[in-house]
């Protein structure tokens, strides 16, 4: 796959890839793991479109995947869940977020991080549905223990901070970034039924998919389980930031996300002992001087 002259050794490659993972366990996947992920990434954008259709489905099979396995639900090694949270989430933040100009890459950077958000507490009967896991109301009730959802709330909060700040930066553009998406989809519609059987996707998941991150989009849900999980330490790292996003956010999205998460926050009756009073103070003080300024 190293080679940009050769498409057709890219292409079959990709798929092979995405045939040899489906059944891998984390310590068969984790050596080459982060180089495949960013790989495939990578060659979403190449010149070739079945090159570009190939990497694609590779990309599919990499999300079901790290949903699988980073999911207290389907995973109950605690070891091996944080080894790998360790690895996916800083990896998403970092090669993809913080240095991937490319759309299509940061679609999938945040997508993934939201579910790995929302496979925690009782959002995780919703991921298993969603792998196609079959659990019973008994099942749902022992696996989602106190113990549970404490270990992926102590795993989560060491990158929440960052993970909240993404989320709100990124919401405005991940409506460019489905634009991509579907052109994608387009190009797998023309090269007939039988590729587009191998992407994995039904025509109901693809729609789920296109209208995930439109203006209706429950991208407020993911913040609403981040502010569920959030943690006095945690809120105390990313409220600077989140101030600053509040005056100077890159469009008005960003600005009023940041200022409803707050507010969200202060409102919600629920967060006593994550928020002390000279926060509060502070939170006022800039909300009254952004609104003077007529930013949002």
């Amino acid at each position: 796959m190293d080679s940009p002259k050769d498409h057709r050794k890219q292409s079959s490659s990709c798929l092979l890839l995405s045939d040899l993972i489906s059944n891998r366990t984390w310590p068969e996947l984790k050596i080459h793991f982060k180089e495949v992920f960013l790989l495939c990434l990578g060659f979403l954008e190449h010149e070739k479109d079945n090159v570009k259709i190939a990497a694609y489905q590779l990309v599919k099979s990499i999300r079901r995947i790290t949903l699988k396995i980073a999911n207290v639900y389907t995973n109950e090694n605690e070891k091996e869940l944080e080894e790998i949270l360790d690895l996916v989430v800083p990896m998403l933040l970092d090669d993809c977020l913080g240095r991937s100009q490319i759309k299509t890459v940061r679609f999938f950077a945040v997508d993934v991080l939201g579910e790995i958000v929302k496979s925690s507490q009782e959002e995780a009967t919703y991921m298993a549905e969603k792998l196609g896991i079959k659990v019973n109301k008994y099942d749902k009730q022992l696996a989602f223990s106190y113990n549970s959802s404490q270990k992926m709330k102590t795993i989560l909060n060491k990158y929440l901070d960052r993970i909240i700040v993404e989320v709100i930066s990124n919401l405005s553009t991940m409506s460019a970034a489905v634009t991509q998406i579907n052109m994608i989809e387009q190009m797998m519609a023309q090269y007939g039924k039988k590729m587009a059987k191998k992407s994995g996707m039904s025509e109901s998941q693809l729609n789920e998919m296109r209208l995930k991150y439109t203006s209706g989009s429950p991208m407020g849900d993911i913040l609403r389980v981040c502010r569920n999980l959030i943690t006095a330490e945690t809120f105390e790292k990313v409220l600077p930031n989140l101030l600053n996003l509040m005056k100077t956010g890159h469009d008005l999205t960003t600005r009023s996300t940041a200022i409803t998460f707050i507010n969200e926050m202060m409102v919600e009756n629920k967060y006593e002992g994550v928020i002390d009073p000279k926060q509060s103070k502070r939170i006022a003080n800039k909300m009254i001087e952004t609104y003077s300024l007529a930013t949002v």
